[in-house]
């Protein structure tokens, strides 16, 4: 879906995921794809700290964003790899912490920062993809950075409350975003038992931040927790006097 509006001069797109349905690694996927075939493309990636952006460089795990990166290409056939990058890509001029690079066509790299409000400063990008920007603490820093950073910025999260500044562009607090959710529901393997045994270790709090995509639940230091929007209050119209 994210493909369809590449075309356009500028967009933002921000996501409200749930925890461990590959959300992230598809979004990789799609960077990784535009790294190693399209021409003069660069993306830039955020990530809450920089162990979460890259936790080790060639020995990153795929914990980290740069990890996956490199995670896949790991995995791509021997001939593909040797086809797309050449006998340099392991070479620390092309991978190096942070940073990678493609050999084969030196202005496509993927490079990662911590988001800060001096995220991307410096640099212009094709694209840039941020990971959990809930938990950013100068995420609202980041995104004023990125508007002449890049053109084109998705963002994805788990939900931390309405008090985020992801839930600000979440909820149309910024112009010209454009939204989407990811809920495990929608994954073709997971089912109710699953999501029934994930709850069986987890407050209530948890599971509306981790599976279910709620900002209501998610926000924590609620008095009343039995008390939602859903059950307990009715939104009624009123005609004007």
């Amino acid at each position: 879906e994210m493909r369809k509006v590449t075309g356009r001069s500028r967009w933002t797109r921000i996501g409200n995921k749930s925890r461990g349905i590959g959300a992230t690694w598809v979004s990789l996927v799609l960077r990784l794809h535009s790294f190693l075939f399209l021409e003069n493309w660069s993306v830039l990636l955020g990530a809450p700290s920089l162990d979460d952006v890259d936790d080790g460089g060639k020995g990153a795990t795929h914990e980290s964003l740069m990890g996956k990166i490199r995670f896949g290409v790991a995995r791509l056939p021997s001939w593909m790899r040797d086809s797309l990058l050449g006998p340099l890509w392991s070479n620390d001029a092309y991978n190096k912490r942070h940073m990678v690079r493609n050999p084969k066509k030196p202005l496509n790299h993927i490079s990662g920062a911590q988001f800060s409000g001096m995220f991307g400063r410096g640099e212009r990008y094709r694209e840039a993809y941020g990971d959990e920007i809930a938990w950013a603490e100068e995420m609202d820093a980041a995104d004023t950075s990125l508007k002449q950073t890049t053109n084109l910025f998705e963002g994805n999260s788990t939900p931390r409350g309405k008090g985020s500044f992801h839930y600000q562009m979440f909820a149309g607090g910024l112009p010209g975003v454009q939204t989407f959710t990811a809920h495990w529901s929608e994954h073709p393997e997971l089912t109710i038992d699953w999501y029934n045994d994930q709850r069986a270790h987890m407050t209530d709090e948890q599971v509306a931040q981790e599976l279910d995509c709620s900002f209501e639940g998610s926000a924590g230091g609620r008095v009343l927790q039995e008390v939602t929007l859903d059950t307990h209050f009715t939104l009624r119209e009123t005609e004007d006097k």
